[in-house]
């Protein structure tokens, strides 16, 4: 097990992760995609000289301002937004555009002024939306800047996932998140909660009375709902932590979010509530879910791979095609694949091996 701390230019507050569970070392690589790296000496130097940095300042405006540094500041494109503010595009999601056109909007109406563009930004409805808790109603003031409010939910976020609840991060984190920054409990505190809490319900029993905790938990939602429930350790920190969760858990939901999570690690895709609840109905469960989908996963790479070299138009190669074949019995869907296998097995291009079970799964897929 090895532990690592992430920066950025505009996250200067390390970013901790582990490399023990797999869902650690998802969250490292979608780091390093989003351009966070270990050099702190970096990232406090482009902190101070790259647009976009949380030290950056800057060039002092002149009266002497040519005509192209004032066309420039004019057409200021949204691409030039999200240099300044790298953050943005991936945590604001769906109102991202929205912020972006209130930053240009501030920004050409404040002649250039970067505190007009984000008061401009700060404006929008859309913003406490993204931003929920940063602004205080009692005063109207800003309790920090974007950039520390992303950097701590990103602190909070590896430390759930780190502790193997990602599922939780992913329905619950930014909810989460907003009441901690509402309450001022800063992401070490938190963290630090988190931690106990982990040691005085697991870390110090013995794996025996571990599975014994685990069994009666299971015992009563199970009575509770009627049907068979399986939760997991990570299922029970999260309801130690967050009490409100037993009504979640009485509705179905924890257990989907966990499937959720599990979904988006080894498929590389969100899925909705809805979408989880099928698979869970249709038999996938925790135990089998990463199974699963990376053999859905593999699978359409697979046909996705045949397709093309047939110089066939194809609609499973993709994982969710691949499941709905599998799972619900889509006859096209399974049409489609053994025509894509029978075609490999004459031309020989590629040994299959294959075969659909009756329960309409395919297997055997090898690429020579």
């Amino acid at each position: 097990m090895a532990k690592f701390n992430y920066y950025r230019r505009d996250q200067l507050t390390p970013i901790e992760t582990d490399d023990s569970t797999p869902a650690g070392r998802q969250f490292i690589t979608d780091l390093e995609s989003a351009g966070y790296y270990q050099d702190k000496g970096r990232a406090i130097r482009e902190s101070e000289s790259f647009v976009g940095g949380s030290s950056y300042t800057a060039p002092a405006s002149t009266t002497t301002s040519t005509s192209t540094t004032e066309e420039e500041a004019i057409n200021l494109s949204p691409n030039q937004v999200y240099l300044r503010l790298p953050w943005l595009k991936s945590y604001a999601g769906d109102n991202a555009d929205k912020l972006v056109d209130a930053y240009i909007k501030g920004f050409i109406e404040g002649d250039g002024s970067v505190t007009a563009a984000v008061a401009s930004m700060r404006e929008l409805p859309e913003y406490q939306t993204v931003f929920p808790g940063i602004v205080n109603t009692e005063t109207g003031a800003i309790r920090m800047s974007e950039n520390s409010y992303v950097a701590g939910f990103e602190q909070v976020k590896a430390s759930l996932i780190g502790n193997g609840l990602g599922g939780y991060a992913k329905q619950k984190g930014r909810e989460v998140y907003a009441t901690l920054v509402t309450n001022q409990v800063s992401p070490n505190e938190y963290i630090n909660r988190v931690q106990t809490v982990r040691y005085k319900i697991f870390d110090r029993m013995d794996e025996g009375m571990k599975q014994n905790v685990v069994s009666a938990y299971n015992d009563y939602y199970s009575n509770e709902l009627g049907e068979d429930v399986k939760l997991d350790e990570s299922s029970i920190l999260a309801l130690a932590m967050d009490p409100n969760l037993n009504t979640e858990i009485l509705q179905k939901r924890l257990n989907a979010s966990e499937l959720g999570a599990i979904y988006t690690t080894e498929i590389g895709q969100d899925v909705s509530l809805e979408r989880i609840q099928e698979f869970t109905q249709a038999g996938i469960t925790l135990g089998s879910a990463r199974n699963q989908f990376s053999t859905a996963a593999t699978t359409a790479r697979l046909l996705n791979t045949m397709s093309r070299r047939q110089n066939r138009i194809s609609t499973v190669g993709t994982a969710s095609n691949v499941l709905e074949a599998t799972l619900f019995k889509d006859d096209n869907l399974l049409d489609e694949i053994q025509a894509i296998e029978a075609q490999n097995m004459a031309a020989s291009s590629v040994a299959t091996s294959s075969y659909t079970t009756q329960s309409g799964q395919v297997t055997g897929l090898t690429e020579t």
